[in-house]
């Protein structure tokens, strides 16, 4: 009697199979990095306090992030190695984001998203972008259809048409994958992750809750999260990855978000 149940991998595990086929773990760098978001709860206590709706700690990062990686532009990129080793540098900020999602039958499953031209769009865009993102259904949207074109044909072909029909054209893989990707692991209870991903940067954040930290001396409790940032390292070393890291940090920490939340 076999001491084992064998069950055939589902379409939807496949199809994560595919994105990691690009992903070489000898390439990844991570960096982890404490920051304090407490003018970040700060803001959300005062969005809360006069009747703005209170945005997600994920909004605010997001919109860090798009503001953060404007001065690195050599992150915002697709490193293509057909027909012969290029780096195209992308001119806009799309960022790629999972949410997971439910099927009718209750099965849980992840699902690509992204965020168009967030360098260009206020806090209040992303926010009101990233909200209806999530809340539309799945079955609605441009990705969704895709992926079932995607599940109804072979592996073996589904690989070899994405190698030749969507590797070489940077346009193509932006239209699919956005231009960086960022995942939000905190709502589980994960303090920091350090993700495999194919992309040229990814950003983690991590569960957001009371810490101790040193502040001017004194130990206080404030509210932070770490946030990884997942590189290529083919296209940058860690020095500049550390400087959009400080960069980000600065960002989250210093930001008047109080006025970035009511547009001014």
């Amino acid at each position: 009697m076999k001491s084992y149940k064998m069950e055939r991998l589902s379409r939807d595990r496949r199809l994560v199979w595919d994105l990691l086929r690009d992903t070489d773990s000898y390439y990844l760098n991570h960096q982890i990095i404490l920051i304090d978001f407490s003018a970040v709860e700060a803001a959300r206590r005062y969005a809360e306090e006069t009747g703005i709706s209170k945005p997600s700690f994920v909004a605010f990062a997001l919109y860090a992030i798009s503001r953060a990686l404007k001065d690195f532009p050599v992150f915002n990129s697709y490193l293509r190695s057909f027909p012969f080793p290029s780096l195209a540098i992308y001119k806009d900020i799309d960022i790629c984001f999972t949410v997971e999602r439910s099927k009718k039958n209750g099965e849980k499953y992840v699902g690509l998203s992204i965020l168009k031209n967030c360098e260009n769009k206020s806090f209040s865009n992303i926010n009101e972008d990233f909200t209806a993102i999530k809340e539309t259904p799945y079955e609605k949207t441009v990705h969704h259809k895709n992926r079932q074109i995607f599940l109804m044909i072979p592996d073996f072909l589904r690989i070899f048409l994405f190698k030749l029909f969507c590797k070489p054209f940077p346009s193509k893989m932006r239209e699919i994958g956005g231009t960086c990707a960022f995942t939000s692991v905190g709502k589980f209870g994960v303090d920091f992750t350090t993700p495999l991903s194919p992309k040229s940067i990814t950003f983690s954040l991590g569960r957001v809750c009371k810490r101790p930290m040193v502040i001017e001396g004194a130990l206080q409790a404030r509210t932070c999260a770490y946030i990884t940032l997942t590189y290529d390292h083919r296209i940058a070393d860690g020095a500049q990855c550390a400087s959009l890291g400080a960069r980000l940090k600065d960002i989250i920490e210093n930001g008047d978000w109080i006025k970035i939340i009511c547009g001014k």
